[in-house]
């Protein structure tokens, strides 16, 4: 799980060449926005940006203006996690997840 920005991609390289391994994106969807390593991809941790600016306004308009700090979280989407690269995860655990491979899931 390569915490750094597009320097995760120099670690995504070398695990699809060294085969056997598994990278864990960040930020967004890296099947998507570092499609050459979908195939090493498990899953990414998603950063809903226009999830937490939304809240953020909508919580402005409501209660006024707050320099309390937003912290985003599966419960307000703040964050969530992609789907699971195809046949790691069995039908059983996905569902007592309550999740549907398919769609980006949040919860």
């Amino acid at each position: 799980m390569p915490v750094a920005g597009p320097v995760g991609l120099g670690a995504a390289s070398a695990i699809q060449s060294a085969g056997d391994a598994w990278l864990i994106g960040v930020d967004s969807d890296w099947t998507q926005s570092a499609a050459d390593y979908a195939d090493v991809t498990f899953t990414s941790v998603l950063k809903n940006i226009a999830n937490s600016v939304f809240d953020t306004i909508a919580e402005s308009a409501d209660t006024g203006f707050s320099a309390e700090p937003y912290v985003g979280t599966l419960e307000n989407e703040g964050v969530g996690v992609a789907d699971f690269a195809e046949g790691t995860v069995s039908d059983e655990v996905l569902a007592q997840a309550g999740r549907d491979q398919g769609r980006h899931h949040r919860r």
